[in-house]
């Protein structure tokens, strides 16, 4: 990073930064960063480390910027005759601009260990957005994540379009009595082949279908991510009930040391019994199950004019090369007035397989259209499962990432945790995976320590003091066997 960006500190940091990487058995020629905490960044320190650790997107990001100042070396040619304060002026920083200068001066640095301070885009960061400006309040890193998705899609130049995440809070059918945790009117997605697309978007299609006249109508929609619930119907009323067991404590507040955070974590041994623990595949198959609108939710059907009872059914259509699923972790209880963290336990796999059957097409006597079905499996060491649906599906755009694919490996290679019993006041930090086999890297903002794969167990949720629970995951194409 730039020497005006790395923070004043005194050799530990860096030496032990240095020995978890040598204990991880970390490649020579790649280089790490971790990022100081001024106070109150963990939100955006977690997020960056997560996307510098997406090898595809940040190699693609770094290009990006060469290609850039290419352009600009080559019109400043042409331009040569145009006036001297034209020549001169910088353009207006972006977000964009400054991911791209602050992942190549970690590329660059003469250091494979870099501890920097990322002020250029905080700085732009709170300058687009006036919701990041107060230094003091605790934001939430899955809304940072879509916002700046969006915001470098944006100033890429592409149309808007619903985010499945947004779409579940801006659709007047909706039957979640959830209400969104930000302002989700300002995540929205875009469509089209630029970075951000090619490496995270993929399509789900929603279809309902009335029951008195059996239309069926639908539409498809692009993600960035997908959130999955960790609670279902009459679970709410459990999780407000131990929402409201903890008392609020000095703790919460307290940013803890990467010694603490890992004490703390190793002493909890006993789940919370209150929910009972479930699967990352449990959230995936919730993601695509049935709902049913009746009463005062029905919906208005176009062929009957009227309101009628109907089924709604959302399937992933078109899988990214990197998927994002972000657990519902930080969830609105109505009866309780505010927001509260879930601290059920969700177990999460390793290594994560996809299945879209190709979609086949026909008529039904009623005129709906019909398709296979979909499945998902995943696997770990300990644990396999698998699920299936059916509903009837389009085929996705062509453009659509894996449209035509029939399987779809990943492999988990970051994690984004949240440390704390409430929803607004915690911690974020981030765990990586490197090439070594069985290593992990926990970034805990500039303070950096090497873990087993097995660590990773402590952050399924339901038990320790500081409850650290995972609450983005980031799945990718499987990374290759390091060299012997």
């Amino acid at each position: 990073c730039n020497t005006n960006n790395r923070p004043k500190m005194g050799q530990s940091a860096y030496s032990k930064f240095e020995t978890a990487l040598v204990e991880a058995g970390t490649p020579l020629h790649q280089h790490f960063v971790a990022f100081s905490n001024p106070g109150a960044q963990c939100f955006a320190n977690s997020v960056l480390q997560a996307l510098f650790n997406c090898p595809e997107f940040r190699r693609r990001l770094v290009m990006l910027r060469q290609e850039r100042i290419e352009e600009e070396q080559a019109s400043m040619s042409k331009g040569a005759s145009t006036s001297r304060s034209h020549k001169s002026s910088k353009p207006e920083p972006t977000l964009l601009r400054e991911l791209e200068e602050l992942f190549n001066s970690i590329e660059t640095d003469k250091n494979r260990a870099v501890i920097c301070e990322p002020k250029a885009f905080m700085r732009t960061l709170r300058k687009k957005n006036v919701l990041y400006d107060d230094k003091r309040e605790h934001q939430d890193a899955h809304e940072m994540l879509i916002y700046l998705l969006n915001e470098i899609a944006d100033e890429l130049g592409k149309p808007l379009l619903t985010t499945a995440s947004a779409a579940s809070t801006s659709t007047s059918t909706n039957t979640s009595s959830e209400k969104p945790i930000g302002r989700k009117e300002l995540f929205t997605s875009k469509i089209g082949p630029t970075l951000v697309h090619s490496v995270f978007q993929g399509i789900t299609r929603t279809e309902t279908k009335c029951e008195k006249c059996q239309t069926i109508t639908g539409k498809n929609e692009t993600f960035f991510d997908i959130p999955l619930d960790v609670i279902h119907g009459d679970e709410e009323n459990k999780a407000a009930s131990e929402a409201t067991t903890p008392p609020p404590t000095a703790d919460d507040a307290i940013t803890p040391s990467p010694e603490v955070e890992l004490e703390a974590t190793a002493a909890s041994a006993a789940p919370d019994t209150s929910l009972p623990p479930i699967t990352l595949n449990d959230c995936i198959r919730s993601f695509g199950v049935t709902e049913s609108l009746t009463g005062g939710n029905q919906f208005m059907c176009d062929t009957c004019k009227s309101l009628q009872d109907a089924t709604r059914q959302t399937r992933i259509t078109a899988l990214p090369s990197v998927l994002i699923l972000s657990l519902k972790r930080l969830k609105y209880i109505e009866r309780l007035g505010k927001y509260v963290k879930i601290m059920r336990s969700v177990s999460f796999p390793l290594n994560l397989e996809v299945t879209l059957a190709n979609p086949q097409f026909g008529k039904t006597s009623d005129g709906a259209s019909t398709s296979s079905s979909s499945s998902t499996t995943t696997t770990n060491a300990d644990t396999s499962s698998s699920s299936s649906s059916s509903s009837p599906s389009p085929p996705p755009p062509p453009t659509a990432a894996s449209s035509s694919s029939v399987k779809k490996e990943y492999e988990l290679f970051a994690v984004v945790i949240h440390s704390g019993v409430r929803a607004t006041v915690g911690h974020y930090y981030t765990a990586a995976k490197i090439a070594q086999p069985d290593k992990w890297l926990l970034f805990n903002d500039n303070h950096v320590t090497c873990i087993n794969t097995d660590w990773l167990s402590h952050y399924f949720g339901g038990s320790g003091r500081l409850k650290p629970c995972a609450y983005l995951l980031f799945y990718g194409p499987p990374l290759p066997a390091p060299p012997q």
